[in-house]
């Protein structure tokens, strides 16, 4: 038995005191994003990164290239398989890396797709220490993105849940037991 059996994925979820994400359903209805919409995900996620998205400051190119990338991603779905090749593609884009690529897929379908952060993935780790995930947060890759959405996924099952509520959870458990730990 690990701290993640006795998670209470609801309530630490009600924890979480951010400003959420855009709504994607624009997004999903038009079947993908524009260069503004990606900027704003990204500003949200990573603020200094996010300034290479900016619609009024890039390349002209970018924005049908940016379209046309989304789409080409979104058409993939949400098999676990091609999560970490859908992050990949999208950390193709300036100023995304996975973190933001994996805020972007969320801002898509929060059912299937979870945030990946220091934060959460620290929070997995404390609640099962001897599963995948170790205490020393890596620069993340794409595989480590489809380990942590394996993760987050069968949370979601088993809690009844969108995988971006579990990924508010962790996010909100960990950053309350650091702030009592002082780590």
């Amino acid at each position: 038995m690990t701290g993640l059996d006795n998670f209470d994925v609801r309530y630490w979820a009600s924890q979480y005191d951010y400003e959420d994400l855009p709504d994607g359903r624009p997004a999903r209805d038009r079947g993908h994003f524009t260069l503004l919409e990606l900027y704003r995900i990204a500003r949200w996620k990573s603020p200094r990164r996010a300034e290479l998205l900016n619609p009024t400051s890039c390349e002209p190119a970018l924005s049908p290239f940016a379209e046309k990338l989304t789409q080409f991603v979104l058409e993939l779905g949400t098999h676990l398989d091609e999560s970490a090749y859908e992050v990949a593609l999208l950390d193709a884009l300036p100023g995304v890396g996975i973190p933001t690529a994996s805020a972007i897929l969320t801002v898509a379908d929060p059912e299937q797709y979870g945030i990946i952060d220091v934060r959460t993935w620290k929070g997995l780790h404390l609640l099962d220490p001897q599963g995948p995930f170790s205490m020393r947060v890596p620069v993340f890759t794409p595989v480590h993105y489809r380990s942590y959405l394996r993760m987050l996924r069968q949370l979601s099952q088993r809690h009844a849940c969108h995988c971006r509520t579990v990924d508010c959870a962790l996010y909100a458990w960990n950053r309350r037991r650091s702030s009592l730990t002082g780590g």
